[in-house]
């Protein structure tokens, strides 16, 4: 069934039921109106009987004519009658009959031949009148037993009851044509409910079949698909409207998408073409290589990166960087590197963990720069590197400098210590030149030895994460005074010279001790490096958000060719090596990692033969995770 003859039908027997129900009252109200009519028109007929009867007996009449007094049925209908009777007295001959009529206006003369119907279930109306009961009851039957209204009436002085009755038959047919027009009238009404309910239905239905219809085609792809506005203020009408306007801006979103899509897909296109040849380079490369889009999407991985990661490359195209990130990392340093590589810049980093697909950690090395042409990134170009090997080995070796430092440490105090016994027991007259010389040797390869394993100390418990930052005040101008009096001796002996500019107060917040080892090993190198009669300058400037100390030599320089390991542990310039001077390749290494352990940085220039600008940054507050 369709939704309009539902609707039809619920409609219909909606309006049926009210229709019966107030059909069925004014029948009922007809019916107790007729009802009331007829018995008062019975009441008015035996009142004048009463009269009637009455002025008949003061005139003396013959009882055998009483006919002529209730002969009037005018006003009681086609079957209606008047009956008067008394009740008979018993005769020696044996029982007469109860109750003797006297009258009746349905039979002309005498009356007498008239009896009570035997076997009634009902009590006949003039039963109640010869008991003396005066009134109208409906509960009663005429003599044959047929149901009737009846009016009752006892004449006392006369010894007669008076029925003035009206088969029931006959007052309910008079509203016969009452209950035909209450039928034909109920039933215009409800043809006329049934065409508004089918008109109301067809309202209703039609838009929503329409939409029903619309939506079917837009739900299979046909957006074009016109929507039937329905007229009106009602909530069809503003449904029909809203779906309207949702498939326009269902529409609209839809050819912004094909268009976006189309867009997306040149790009990839045009990014496919810029990085055929790199792919081609990078096919058969060792080092796990991804390539993205300028929206850092991967649309290229190599066959190093799918063994490394566990993913396929399908898995992982037109996903951004962000499918590498791990949560065992800081997300700041994620957003520092593809930050740094958005404006233009090339980034890299050893401090990831990475995790491949089974849920494995490694270690990674990352690097990630852009790839321009006419001065417009095109695409980013990624490598990852397991490191994981590496990480264990500088581990491994951490704890063995920490180890051999702390062995040597003990034995080393030892020899010092032995050494300082013996000078003071030989007073200093007692001694050749040769073992004074010999003495001097032994006490300056100890020193040096114990700064050697005081360095390897503090590069170990910088490596392992136990050296702890302790900031406060700190003056650098201070600083640098007691450096110019430790190697005041030392610059003289060698006929060189140490010249600080330093702004007095210069104070920051860092930590004192660190800064000071910064320093004497800076310091120490100009000094050691540069020749006799020449000067070793210390300059500071203060800025707005730290200082800056450079410290100058007039020394050896070094190589362009190795200036990029300059800061890698264990590395002496091969012009350094030729020198008479010791060194451990130790120093360099452990103030770059102080400097960035302070939250600095450092940097130099250096031209061989002509000399060497160390410069140090240092912020005025240190980093809070130090």
């Amino acid at each position: 069934m369709t939704l309009k003859y539902k609707l039809t039908a619920n409609l219909v027997a909606a309006s049926l039921v009210p229709v019966i129900f107030v059909a069925a009252i004014a029948y009922g109200n007809a019916k107790h109106s007729a009802v009331n009519a007829t018995l008062s028109n019975l009441e008015a007929v035996s009142d004048a009987t009463v009269e009637r009867l009455e002025r008949y007996r003061r005139q003396g009449g013959d009882e055998s004519k009483l006919w002529s007094v209730v002969r009037d049925n005018a006003a009681l209908g086609e079957r209606g009658e008047i009956l008067v009777a008394r009740r008979q007295t018993a005769t020696a001959l044996g029982a007469a009959p109860e109750i003797e009529f006297l009258a009746a206006s349905r039979h002309e003369g005498d009356a007498s031949e008239l009896s009570i119907l035997a076997g009634r279930e009902s009590e006949v109306a003039i039963e109640r009148a010869l008991r003396g009961e005066n009134g109208r009851s409906a509960t009663y039957t005429d003599l044959a037993g047929r149901p009737v209204f009846a009016v009752t009436r006892y004449v006392a002085d006369a010894g007669v009851g008076i029925s003035v009755q009206m088969p029931k038959t006959e007052v309910y047919s008079s509203l016969s044509s009452l209950r035909f027009a209450l039928i034909v009238m109920a039933a215009i009404v409800l043809g006329f409910c049934v065409l508004m309910a089918y008109i109301t239905a067809l309202s209703v239905a039609v838009p929503v079949q329409n939409l029903t219809l619309a939506s079917t085609q837009i739900a299979g792809g046909a957006l074009d698909t016109p929507i039937e506005q329905v007229p009106g203020d009602d909530e069809i009408s503003a449904l029909s409207h809203a779906f309207s306007t949702m498939t326009a801006h269902l529409r609209e979103l839809y050819e912004g998408l094909e268009s976006k899509v189309r867009q997306r897909t040149h790009q990839l296109e045009d990014a496919l073409k810029e990085v055929t040849k790199f792919q081609q380079a990078v096919q058969y490369s060792t080092d796990s290589v991804f390539i993205t889009d300028r929206e850092m999407r991967i649309i290229y991985i190599n066959p190093a990166l799918e063994k490394l990661s566990g993913y396929r490359a399908w898995e992982l195209l037109d996903k951004t960087v962000d499918v590498f990130k791990y949560e065992r990392n800081d997300p700041a340093l994620y957003l520092e590197l593809f930050a740094v590589a958005a404006r233009g810049q090339g980034v890299e980093s050893d401090e990831l963990i990475n995790v491949r697909k089974d849920g494995s950690e490694y270690n990674a090395e990352f690097t990630f720069y852009p790839i321009k042409q006419r001065n417009q990134i095109q695409f980013f170009v990624g490598i990852i590197n397991d490191i994981t090997q590496r990480k264990r080995e500088e581990r491994a070796k951490s704890e063995f400098v920490s180890l051999a430092s702390h062995q040597l440490r003990t034995p080393l105090t030892s020899i010092r210590w032995g050494m300082g016994r013996l000078r003071k027991t030989f007073d200093q007259s007692t001694l050749s030149p040769q073992q004074t010389k010999l003495f001097d040797a032994a006490h300056h390869a100890a020193k040096q030895m114990a700064d050697t394993i005081g360095t390897m100390l503090m590069i170990s418990r910088l490596s392992s994460g136990k050296l702890k930052l302790m900031p406060q005040s700190t003056d650098v101008a201070v600083l640098l005074q007691a450096m110019n009096e430790l190697y005041q001796a030392q610059c003289v002996l060698e006929q060189k010279q140490m010249l600080i500019e330093c702004p007095a107060p210069c104070a920051i917040q860092s930590d004192p001790a660190l800064l000071k080892e910064v320093l004497s090993n800076i310091i120490s190198n100009a000094i050691k490096y540069s020749p006799a009669g020449q000067s070793v300058r210390v300059n500071v400037t203060q800025h707005g958000n730290g200082v800056t100390v450079a410290v100058s030599d007039q020394g050896c320089g070094i190589p362009a060719a190795e200036q990029g390991k300059v800061f890698s542990m264990f590395f002496r310039a091969e012009n350094a090596q030729r020198m008479p001077v010791s060194g451990t390749g130790l120093g360099l290494y452990l103030v770059y990692s102080l400097v960035t352990f302070l939250g600095g940085s450092i940097s130099f220039t250096s031209e061989e033969n002509r000399g060497t600008t160390f410069s140090i940054f240092l912020p005025l507050t240190p980093p809070q995770n130090g």
